[in-house]
């Protein structure tokens, strides 16, 4: 590769690597940073785009914005214009207009086109990390799967490495002495360099700028005109790194005013104006400031030619017009900005222009309907710019057709939103809208989009906007959503206070009931039941209409409560009110039930059907009454006799009773499809006892939402004795605790049969990612002996599901929500069956852990489990191409590992090596040792017959991992050591090769290439070959080798080769693998050592060590699979995944009263609890 316009060693270097990364490695996400004037703009970023697009790559460079109401949305908008501007509109076609920034990157990457977002640190808190959610969105862009596309974030500013980790990270350095001077040089002039540049003074004067090129650039102009020592008179030395900014920041002062004398005032009245715009401008922008200056193309070119005018165009030709974008010089433009604000008159006249110009873009309103972006940039550019010109009524004349056009489409009766993209849009355009000019309809608009929308901080953002929405307002929707967000924000009593005020200002026929029927549900999830039954009962005598539903519910929480008094009152209050004689029937089989006396409740409610045939309260009752004695057929021509319209309903009551009556009558089909309708998902329940569990935990469970559904025990608060198992009836309040046995507070059982219910996290069901998901899948699939396992993934396909469903495991998918990351899906709280609450669960890691620890807050009787499958103390090390030191980010994940372990009630942690290493670093942090739960995975899953050696030549040597952790992995020491013992094979033995798998798509041949570099060998015999989600390929793998190599400098476990053990294929292992102590623990020191390689950390003694046992393996290959036969059985006899997920299970519900595992003793323990991690 040769790109062009590179200057000096450092910048083509960085320049070459990141094309390098993307285009050949495919490494589609990376972050350029270093100090301002670096040069990573313009020679680095600069150069690369142009050779991109040199080779028809699509190609959009953006800056984040300065000030703009929604930086998304304008970044988005920006790319799709740059596109344009570059010859790509065909490219931008292909984005929704309405498509968010995260759908137009996707969309565009996967086009294949290079994305420069610059001045990224603008998005940076002072610990620099984006926004929560902007982190999200670059983590799982960075992620994607691999596409022919780049995003290059540019950045001035160290960034905070936690949330980088996808990304190829680089810094670019200033240059060394001598491409410093060289930049000067370039800009002077060959013909003057001796006499205006004199050599004696170079190292010194570039030394002094910092070796900063935008700095040297201008010095190299300016020393065409003027003396060095008028520039920059000699100093007593060159000052050494590193160099003092403030200082170098002080002489561009001095140099720009220096460039800017002698310039026409034509010229220097332009860019002080331009100094009031604050971002790139686009030209007609520039048109506009420069108007009646003079040629505005004399004014840029001069300007440029000095460079206090940068430029930004798809030519990178000086005036290159129209294509372009420009931007004062940043010190010129503070400098300019602070003189232009002492002369009121020229500020005002300044921002006057731009917002003139701003204000065009808002004249379409109202004359067609406008893109909510366009509007954004035109109304965010207007009332900056007039505010800033005291011209308040210029502003109100430029926003009146926008006024009229967001107040006609977005007030109550609101325009519906499509997509995302236009939601998002929308939203901020409101945002700013409101913030001056809003109105209670646009309010109440804006409020409605953030609570759909329900980002973490949307809800909060909301209610200012439903409390306005409220002003001088007598209807109750806006009233009713202030409440309801409130509710969700500030909690239950500050709720009741908003809906308390709502009752004195909403009209009685303006939906008056709704705002009581919140007040009494927020009144009785407070469990203040008088208060809540009294607050009903005001409403139905205040308003007008629905006053049945208010009567109704006064009888369900009356009905739930623990003594009789309430609904005796209720029935009395409901005698004296004839337009509710249906209600007052209702509250009157209520009291019945509470006695007992299902036959009279039944003439009752046959009665009630007569007067009210539509009311299906009635038919459900009586349904219930008849399974109370006993009698299922009745109770189905009950169910049969439901009103047509209410069709059965996901969470219904009525869906529930009628399950319960075809469970009754035997029909478990029936049953089983009604509870799928109940549950609203495809839960595996097949036998009558699974059925009845079921549904006794829901009604036993359920809480409301309040948003008025009818779960069962709102409906049902008295449970018949024949249901429930008692000796008496059951009453439970929709608010209450569990009352039936074993489902009180903490309990752990949570089905008939005494299984507990454990819910597993996890990113993926099969194993795209890696060892992990295969893990998690054998833990759940072990489980199924012991509890009943439901697994939360993000995607699960059909095939997934069946896989699942045949090991007993009930896997669902996270549910979704707008612009949510990973970790906020999994840690929304899941769909699970109606009425189920986990007794455990469990998070892997910090992929899953986060997550699992936020759903503790939604059971938070559960135990939560935090495994530990990896040391980041011992790994991070290893890992090269991170652009950060590593002992800062293994601190930094390690703290999160610790941190998770010590807020779970147990940390969990895989094999040996994991678990003292965490026991020494938890027991520091004052956890209970006895909370670290060591687990060992069994080798009894998977196990084939004994194998006899592959047949076929060459024999193939097998290493299998995610070699983008190359030097973590061990491939250099795989290369030099397989070549090594391939090279002491003697003449006539069979041939042998290298297969590497795990390699990332479009790298295997880069990866070869490697590995024979490694080796110092082009003839080395490798093939690498892509990562493989298919099951079947690894096993075809294992079973064509004839070893297994896992020579990691540092492995927490190896799963890998635990399953080629399983599969009958030899191995070597690290010794430094969590795995290979396990083995010396179980076999012995000596008799391990036929296994476990001793990994030093000594490269050319590790090398001579794993080709003699690579030798030697190869040597008795005959032996070989014998022995690996041998041991299989014994581990398998000795660690099986039932009784490691049985042990574990005791433990954690305390079963058992078992202590943590301790070390044999210090002599037969291969791994001591060490004073500090290892080097």
């Amino acid at each position: 590769m040769a790109i062009s316009d590179l200057v000096g060693a450092e910048r083509r270097a960085v320049a070459e690597e990141l094309w390098q990364k993307w285009r050949f490695e495919g490494r589609g996400a990376a972050l350029l940073f270093g100090f301002a004037g670096v040069g990573k703009s313009d020679q680095v970023v600069r150069p690369l785009r142009n050779w991109a697009a040199s080779q028809s790559i699509p190609t959009a460079w953006v800056d984040v914005p300065v000030g703009t109401a929604d930086v998304a949305t304008t970044i988005g908008g920006r790319i799709l214009e740059e596109l344009k501007d570059g010859g790509h509109a065909g490219v931008a076609a292909t984005v929704s207009a309405d498509a968010t920034l995260a759908d137009i990157l996707r969309s565009l990457l996967a086009a294949g086109a290079l994305i420069v977002v610059d001045e990224f640190q603008r998005l940076l808190d002072p610990q620099g990390k984006p926004s929560a959610s902007m982190a999200r969105m670059l983590e799982q862009l960075a992620r994607r799967p691999t596409d022919r596309g780049c995003l290059l974030l540019v950045s001035n500013r160290h960034l905070d490495w936690t949330w980088t980790e996808h990304f190829h990270v680089t810094e670019l350095l200033p240059p060394d002495d001598a491409d410093a001077i060289t930049i000067v040089l370039d800009h002077l002039g060959a013909q003057q360099a001796d006499a205006r540049f004199p050599h004696h003074r170079r190292p010194e004067v570039v030394r002094r700028l910092g070796r900063n090129p935008r700095v040297l650039r201008l010095l190299g102009y300016l020393l065409k005109s003027h003396l060095l020592e008028g520039l920059l008179p000699p100093s007593g030395s060159a000052p050494e790194e590193p160099f003092d900014s403030k200082l170098v920041e002080e002489i561009e002062r001095t140099l720009l005013a220096k460039a800017a004398e002698g310039l026409p005032e034509s010229t220097r009245a332009f860019l002080r104006d331009m100094s009031v715009i604050r971002d790139w401008a686009d030209w007609d922008l520039i048109e506009a400031m420069g108007g009646g200056r003079g040629e505005v193309r004399e004014l840029v070119r001069g300007a440029q030619e000095r460079y206090l005018l940068q430029a930004r165009t798809q030519t990178d030709r000086p005036g290159a017009g129209p294509a372009g974008r420009y931007q004062v010089h940043p010190l010129l433009r503070e400098a300019d900005g602070v003189q232009l604000r002492r002369d009121g008159a020229a500020w005002r006249a300044a921002h006057g222009r731009a917002g003139d110009w701003y204000a065009r873009k808002l004249q379409a309103a109202g004359r067609t309907v406008v893109h909510d972006r366009t509007l954004l940039l035109g109304l965010d550019g207007a009332a900056y710019h007039y505010t800033a010109a005291d011209a308040e009524d210029a502003l109100l004349t430029a926003i009146e057709p926008a006024r009229r056009y967001i107040g006609q489409r977005y007030g109550w009766m609101s325009v519906r939103v499509n997509t995302v993209g236009e939601r998002d849009a929308r939203i901020a355009l409101l945002e700013l809208y409101n913030s001056r000019w809003g109105t209670p309809g646009t309010h109440y608009h804006l409020a409605m989009l953030l609570r759909d929308r329900g980002r973490p901080e949307d809800l909060s953002r909301a209610i200012p906007q439903a409390e306005s929405a409220t002003l001088n307002q007598d209807h109750a929707d806006p009233w009713v959503l202030w409440a309801k967000l409130v509710w969700a924000v500030d909690g239950t009593e500050a709720a009741i206070a908003v809906a308390r005020e709502a009752t004195a200002h909403v009209a009685p026929a303006k939906s008056l009931f709704s705002v009581y029927q919140q007040l009494g549900g927020y009144l009785n999830e407070r469990r203040r039941t008088r208060e809540a039954i009294a607050a009903l009962r005001q409403g139905v005598d205040r308003a007008r209409g629905n006053t049945e539903r208010l009567a109704a519910l006064a009888a369900q929480y009356a009905a739930g409560a623990p003594t009789d008094d309430l609904l005796e009152e209720v029935v009395a209050w409901l005698r004296e009110k004839p337009k509710l004689e249906v209600q007052y029937r209702l509250a009157q089989v209520y009291l019945l039930e509470r006695g007992q006396r299902w036959h009279q409740a039944l003439a009752l409610l046959a009665d009630g059907r007569q007067l009210s045939p539509r009311y299906i309260n009635f038919s459900v009752h009586e349904a219930l009454c008849h399974l109370a004695l006993g009698d299922a057929v009745r109770a189905q021509e009950a169910v049969d006799n439901y009103p047509a319209q209410k069709s059965f309903s996901t969470s219904s009551a009525s869906t529930w009773c009628a399950a319960f009556v075809a469970v009754e009558l035997g029909r478990t089909s029936d049953a089983s499809e009604l509870v799928r309708t109940y549950l609203g998902s495809d839960v595996a329940v097949s036998t009558p006892d699974e059925i009845r569990a079921l549904l006794l935990h829901s009604w036993d469970t359920s809480v409301g939402r309040l948003d008025f559904t009818s779960p069962p025990s709102l409906v049902f608060p008295i449970l018949p004795p024949a249901l429930s198992g008692l000796s008496t009836i059951a009453i439970r309040p929709q608010y209450g605790d569990p009352v039936l046995p074993r489902r009180q507070p903490g309990g752990a059982t949570a089905t008939r049969d005494g299984r507990p219910h454990v819910l597993a996290l996890a990113t993926e069901w099969s194993s795209s990612l890696g060892g992990l998901s295969t893990f998690n899948r054998q833990l759940c699939g072990s489980l199924t002996a012991h509890a009943r396992v439901t697994c939360v993934v993000l995607r699960a396909t059909d095939e997934e599901r069946r896989g699942a469903t045949a090991a007993g495991v009930t896997l669902i998918e996270a549910p979704e929500a707008p612009g949510a990351s990973d970790v906020d899906r999994l840690s929304r709280r899941p769909p699970l069956p109606e009425g189920t609450v986990p007794d455990v669960i469990i998070g892997h890691g910090r992929w899953t852990g986060p997550a699992a620890h936020h759903l503790g807050d939604d059971f938070p009787h559960a135990k939560r489990l935090h495994f530990l499958h990896v040391i980041p103390d011992d790994i991070e090390r290893h890992k090269a191409d991170r652009g950060v030191d590593a002992g800062v980010l293994a601190e930094e994940r390690q703290e999160v590992e610790l941190a998770l372990s010590a807020e779970a009630d147990h940390a969990v942690a895989v094999g040996p090596r994991m678990y003292y290493w965490f026991l020494r670093d938890l027991e520091a942090r004052g956890v209970d040792p006895a909370r670290l739960i060591r687990f060992d995975p069994g080798f009894d899953l998977g196990v084939g017959p004994p194998r006899q050696p592959p047949q076929g030549r060459p024999w193939t040597v097998l290493l299998v991992g995610r070699t983008e952790d190359d030097r973590l992995k061990g491939l250099d020491l795989a290369a030099r050591a397989f070549n090594l013992a391939r090279r002491r094979r003697g003449a006539g033995t069979p041939r042998v090769e290298l297969l590497v798998r795990g390699a990332p798509p479009e790298t295997c041949s880069t990866l070869e290439d490697r590995m024979r570099g490694w080796a110092a060998d082009a003839s080395l015999p490798v093939r690498v070959r892509p990562y493989s989600t298919r099951a079947e390929r690894l096993a075809a793998d294992l079973r064509a080798a004839s070893l297994l190599l896992m020579p990691s400098r540092a492995e927490g476990f190896g799963l890998v080769a635990v399953e080629a053990i399983l599969a009958g294929t030899p191995v070597l292992v690290s010794s430094e693998s969590g795995l290979g102590e396990l083995l010396e623990e179980r076999l012995g020191p000596e008799e391990a050592a036929r296994i476990v390689v001793p990994t030093t950390g000594d490269d050319e003694r590790d090398v001579e060590t794993w080709s003699n046992a690579i030798d030697g393996a190869l040597r008795n290959r005959e032996a070989e699979f014998p022995g690996i036969a041998e041991l299989r059985a014994r581990l398998a006899s000795e660690l099986t995944w039932s009784t490691a997920t049985a042990t574990l299970l005791d433990r954690v519900l305390n079963r058992a009263d078992t202590r943590p595992p301790a070390p044999r003793s210090p002599e037969e323990s291969p791994y001591q609890r060490p004073a500090a991690p290892r080097a």
